[in-house]
């Protein structure tokens, strides 16, 4: 079994007292726009993105391959983006690392507000030792903090900015 991390890590679009509430509508156009455009949303992590290729695959999902770069150590990575209209992104690396952009409604429903943005990271870690499997997984959930974080931040503002209507 390949050394790796599982990581999720949830928090609410929404939150009591946010401004504006966010539609899954525009949440939705702000993960596509990520696809694009990742270091608008987690620039403390990704530097750039170019995107190398746009298709359908065979079950009619959009496929974007890109290219990010990584601040630390400017490493380059390329991605399949596969998206799940309006409920999320699949970031496929060629290491078979995946991580995943969900959004879910709680108990209240969409109407209401109430969802959620969850990502879920699985690195793999090839030949790691179990010590240094930890060392990675406790820098590997602040990741996860500040990528949902951020990236809800970056969805609102692109909506109070009028990017995004």
């Amino acid at each position: 079994m390949t050394a790796a991390n599982h990581i999720a890590y949830t928090a609410p679009i929404n939150p009591s007292g946010a401004s504006p509430v966010l539609t899954p509508q525009q949440i939705w156009t702000a993960l596509q726009h990520k696809i694009i455009a990742a270091e608008v949303f987690v620039g403390g992590t990704i530097l750039s993105t170019d995107v190398l290729t746009k298709s359908v695959d065979s079950l009619g999902h959009a496929v974007t391959e890109r290219e990010i770069v990584f601040r630390e150590g400017n490493r380059r990575v390329r991605e399949t983006c596969v998206e799940f209209p309006q409920m999320k992104v699949e970031f496929r690396q060629p290491d078979g690392s995946t991580i995943m952009n969900i959004v879910s409604e709680g108990a209240r429903g969409s109407e209401e507000g109430d969802l959620w943005m969850t990502y879920t990271f699985e690195w793999l870690h090839p030949g790691a030792s179990e010590e240094e499997l930890d060392e990675k997984r406790v820098k590997e959930k602040r990741v996860a903090v500040v990528a949902v974080e951020s990236t809800i931040k970056a969805m609102r503002e692109m909506v109070v900015s009028g990017q995004i209507k």
